[in-house]
């Protein structure tokens, strides 16, 4: 489909009408968009209806590419939006389409925030906006307690597809070392990891990779109370629970 061509038509059909504000309800277009290096002369200007202005817009991110189409994305969304400027009614189905089209075509290399950074000074403004009684949250945080309900297998799969050959850097997997620290783990969620491993046989590679990442390390001596012998983490296995019932069993 020739897009360019049907969005020309368009704005010489608008152009042939001779409209005039006031009348009717109608909407400044600029023809080349100023995001793309348009301006407000006169020429560059055309009265839409409020339906031909939606058109308009989805024509132009139909006719670019790349970051141009991404700003156009945008622009056509907040068209969508609430503007006490112009007196527009936007359908659920406008807005929705305008929104898929702008989360389709305004992220990675497209996005207009892609590569950079915020300073220590706007971190600093957008911290101080959130504390005390501006931080949404002050009265708890509105999610707590809420179920997101039973993930689909298919997104679990999504979500394991999308993040498969992936590494994770040194500073990441120190900060969920950090964040699971200190946290225990309860009798059910023990359960299920022993469960998990049930029939699981380790590869000689990752056997090899335990052996050096505990290379060095001190093993913590532990003694059980029931036979009064000391040793590693193996005691866990060998003794304790079972020196326990060993006793029961004598009595």
């Amino acid at each position: 489909m020739n897009y360019e061509k049907i969005y020309k038509q368009l704005i010489e059909n608008a152009k042939s009408h001779n409209r005039i504000k006031g009348f009717e309800y109608y909407e400044n277009h600029h023809i080349l968009p100023k995001c793309l290096g348009g301006n407000n002369k006169k020429e560059n200007l055309v009265l839409l209806t409020a339906k031909e202005h939606f058109i308009a817009h989805l024509l132009l991110v139909e006719m670019y590419d790349g970051v141009e189409k991404a700003k156009l994305s945008f622009a056509l969304f907040q068209m969508c939006r609430k503007n006490k400027l112009h007196g527009r009614i936007v359908s659920s189905k406008q807005f929705e389409k305008a929104k898929r089209i702008m989360s389709e075509n305004c992220t990675g290399i497209n996005s207009s925030f892609y590569g950079k950074k915020h300073t220590d000074t706007v971190k600093q403004k957008l911290s101080e906006k959130m504390m005390g009684d501006k931080n949404p949250s002050k009265n708890g945080v509105w999610n707590k307690g809420k179920k997101t309900g039973q993930q689909t297998k298919e997104l679990i799969n999504k979500r394991a597809e999308s993040n498969r050959g992936k590494k994770r850097s040194n500073e990441f997997k120190e900060k969920l070392s950090l964040i699971a620290s200190g946290k225990p783990k309860s009798e059910e969620h023990r359960k299920n990891l022993s469960k998990s491993l049930i029939g699981k046989k380790l590869k000689d590679e990752t056997k090899i990779k335990i052996g050096l990442a505990h290379k060095g390390k001190k093993q913590k001596i532990l003694i059980c109370p029931y036979c009064d012998l000391s040793g590693g983490t193996t005691m866990y296995r060998w003794h304790f629970e079972n020196c326990k019932n060993k006793i029961y069993e004598r009595k």
